[in-house]
């Protein structure tokens, strides 16, 4: 079972069994842009990731987790959301959102945040 999640994945065995790797900090928002005064959480990618660069780079605020101020979930797959996506806590969790006080759910290939397949 190892070897083929070796071979699809190109990891190596030694990247299968080193630990996790912990965030670091989210990055600083800028001043400005299309996502200045959104508070937005990842679903997909690390906190500290190329797309919570990008968010960042267009003034969106990056937290680690859905809350009472987010108010924008950027989910890093494409639509529709697989399984994994849907029942996910941070999915579930801006879903209540969403209905309570426009709290958005928008893939960021929606948002125009990467580029086509």
């Amino acid at each position: 079972m190892i070897v083929r999640a070796i071979e699809h994945t190109k990891l190596s065995l030694a990247d299968w069994l080193a630990p996790p790797r912990q965030p670091g900090p989210a990055p600083k928002p800028v001043t400005g842009g299309s996502l200045l005064g959104e508070r937005i959480a990842i679903l997909g990618e690390p906190r500290d990731g190329p797309l919570a660069h990008t968010i960042a780079a267009l003034g969106g605020t990056i937290h680690s987790s859905v809350g009472l101020t987010t108010t924008m979930l950027v989910v890093a797959a494409d639509e529709p959301f697989g399984r994994s996506v849907l029942r996910s806590t941070p999915y579930r969790r801006a879903l209540t959102a969403a209905g309570d006080r426009g709290f958005r759910i928008v893939s960021a290939r929606a948002l125009g945040l990467v580029g086509e397949p």
